[in-house]
């Protein structure tokens, strides 16, 4: 046994190239669909922002799982996006409906305090 180190270290492997990560594909019809169906969501007491962001939301959300589905990506933004917009079309119709009925009843129920003279 020789008792001197080597001057030479052992040989290491070369190292791996380093291969750059794909990007996935975007899907911006599947965002459009969310931020249409949330904001939606939070103005569902008024009328017509509902109904049309709600409306937008749906078709935004349909075509982005289309688009899912050929690939690009980002389904579950694209589902949640329509699920939003129809539970915002379904709260607003529920608030104005309720509204009504509660606005019409408070009106039937009303008796002028003073009556009038005859």
């Amino acid at each position: 046994m020789d008792p001197t180190p080597p001057s030479e270290p052992p040989e290491l492997p070369p190292p791996m190239p380093v291969v750059p990560p794909q990007p996935q594909p975007s899907n911006g019809i599947a965002v459009a669909s969310l931020v249409c169906g949330i904001v939606a969501v939070i103005l569902f007491f008024t009328i017509f922002v509902p109904i049309i962001l709600g409306i937008l939301a749906v078709i935004f959300g349909a075509i982005g799982i289309g688009n899912a589905n050929k690939g690009a990506g980002n389904k579950g933004l694209a589902i949640a996006g329509l699920v939003c917009g129809v539970v915002a079309i379904a709260a607003m119709i529920a608030f104005v409906s309720v509204f009504a009925t509660t606005t019409v009843k408070i009106i039937d129920s009303y008796t002028p305090s003073i009556s009038p003279q005859p």
